[in-house]
Order: C-alpha cells, then structure tokens, then sequence
C-alpha cells in the first residue's frame, strides 16, 4: 500500500516541531491529471503528528455509504 501521508520535521518552530502532510491524489469529473489533497498539519512530536496524519489519512480510506 502507498503512503498517504509524510511527516518530516519542522524546523521554523519550535512549538511543533514535526508537521505533516497529505499525499492522496484523486482524479475530479473528467480531469485527466490527479487532484493532491492539500491537507496538512502540526505535531508537538513525531508520534502526535503521526497520529493525525494516520487520523486523517482514514478518511481517504474509509468507504463511503
């Protein structure tokens, strides 16, 4: 499986210093190039970061009813 999300350092702050981000692409109507999510986020640690890019990583994942 690929991985949805990237969590890498933050150097710019010192509050959170671990940020994440989203790699999900998916295709809109008839477009032919993938759209990428553009959601992202901050961690007080790699684990926090972690956690809420896995947390949303599900919401990509999730099947829809």
């Amino acid at each position: 499986m690929t991985q949805l999300y990237r969590v890498r350092p933050n150097p710019g702050s010192a509050v959170y210093p671990w940020r994440w981000e989203c790699l999900h692409a998916y295709l809109v109507g008839v477009a032919t190039r993938p759209v990428r999510c553009t959601a992202h986020g901050l961690g007080r640690t790699a684990a926090d970061a972690e956690k809420h890019a896995a947390r949303h990583a599900d919401t990509h994942t999730r099947e829809t009813r």
